[in-house]
Order: C-alpha cells, then structure tokens, then sequence
C-alpha cells in the first residue's frame, strides 16, 4: 500500500462513510443498553436464557473502540496541516462544560443521586475517575486530546512509514489485550494507582483504534480501494467474528475461563 498521504493541503474531502459510522455506532450503543434492560429484568443470571442474551449483547460492544477510531480519523482530517493546539485544546475542552451542566440539572432533580452541597468535589471525583454517567469516554478523550499533537508529529515525523507505525500500534495492543486479559485478572492490584488498574480509562489500552483511524485519514483513498476490491472476504470474515463473539463469550469467557 502507497504511503504518501491523500489529505489535499488546500481543500479536505468529506468522507460520507463517517455519517454511516456515526449511525452504526450509535445503533451499537443503542443495543448495548436496550439488552442491558432486559438482563437486569431477568429473574435469573445463572440460566441458558440469561447468558444467551449476554452472550448476543458481545456482538455490539464494539462502539468505544468505534468512536475512538472515529475521533483519530476526523481530528487527523481537520488538524493534520494546522498546529494551532492553544485554539484546539480550547475548543475540545470546552466540550465538557456540557457534560458538567447536564450533571447539574441531574443533581438539582434527584439529590439522592448526587450531594447537592458537595456537587463541586463530587464531579471533580468524577472527572479524574470517570466513575459516573458514562464519564470514562470523556475521560478516555480528553488524554487523547493531549496526546494529538505528539500523535500528528509522529506521522509528520516520519511520512514514509505510516504502514509501519500502524503495524507497531498493532502488535502493541495485541500485548496490551492479552496481558489485561490473561495477567492482570491474576494480580493484587489494590496498591496501584488507579490509572494504572483501571485499565479501561487508560489512553493507552485504546490507542490503536485512535492510530487506526489517524491513519484512515491520511490513506483513505488507498483504504477505501483495498476494502472495494475485497468487500465481500471483508464482510464475510467481519460477519462471523460478529457471530463468533457469542460463542467466544459463553465457550471460553465462562465455561474454560470463568
């Protein structure tokens, strides 16, 4: 695959695939908590019906990575050529004053949520932790925001080996997956810092999917070829890992691993 970049400096194409990501991905979310209704109104959690919903529920959970993916490959479009990080880092951060509005109006409506008197200290703990209201995708995204410009250089910093830089991202979140999964299950991690084993608010255990779609934006025309001359693998291959999810969650995840 060519590795000279497809973003034009004057003018930034649009990619209509991102709308259809953006509908996909917002789907998954949606499937992900309608299920979740339902295995909390299950009677039982140890039953065939019960893992069974559980184990359908896998087949969605792909929509953080999705979205992290999304965020590298639009930051990547719009920033890639401007290095205004002061105006950037403003205009990314001043996302989460909603989140801290929406947070209020939840404390005022039902104080036996949230302490009305210590909100402030609260949703400072919530931040820091991203404990509360989904707040560890906010969290996830704004390490990422500060982690952009050192993102952005490296592929500047090195134009003719993005194929390379892709692959290394790769094989380190393959480490990644597989000592979280297999290792750290195993270890006292209670003397840790929490950043550290609260794995899934760490930048670092998604960083593929962000390189990924930097990637994807700086090579779409080249992605997109490759993907129209073997969609139908693609989609075979991505079908029945889809399927296979089932199988891999209520096989090896409880019956081997438990």
């Amino acid at each position: 695959m060519p590795t000279t970049t497809s973003i034009p400096t004057t003018k930034k194409p649009y990619l209509h695939e991102v709308d259809l990501m953006r509908l996909f991905f917002i789907c998954g979310v949606l499937f992900n908590h309608t299920i979740n209704v339902f295995t909390d109104a299950m009677t039982s959690n140890t039953d065939l019906p019960y893992y069974t919903v559980r184990s359908i529920r896998m087949m969605f959970h792909y929509t953080r990575m999705g979205f992290l993916f999304m965020s590298g490959l639009v930051l990547m479009m719009n920033y890639y050529n401007r290095h205004d990080w002061p105006t950037f880092f403003k205009k990314r951060y001043k996302g989460s004053i909603w989140n801290f509005i929406l947070l209020a109006i939840a404390t005022l409506n039902s104080a036996t949520t949230l302490d009305v008197s210590k909100f402030s200290l609260q949703y400072l703990s919530y931040v820091i932790h991203g404990n509360q209201s989904y707040m560890y995708f906010m969290l996830i995204v704004m390490q990422l925001y500060l982690l952009f410009p050192a993102i952005v250089w490296l592929f500047k910093r090195w134009p003719d080996h993005h194929n390379r830089i892709l692959a290394i991202s790769f094989a380190t979140q393959l480490v990644l997956m597989i000592t979280i999964k297999y290792y750290l299950q195993g270890l006292d991690t209670s003397s840790w810092l929490y950043w550290f084993k609260n794995y899934s608010i760490n930048v670092f255990s998604y960083q593929f999917y962000f390189i990924a779609g930097a990637y994807m934006s700086l090579h779409h025309a080249e992605v997109y070829q490759l993907i129209k001359r073997h969609i139908k693998a693609i989609a075979t291959v991505t079908l029945s890992l889809s399927l296979g999810t089932i199988v891999y969650y209520r096989i090896w995840n409880e019956k081997v691993l438990g």
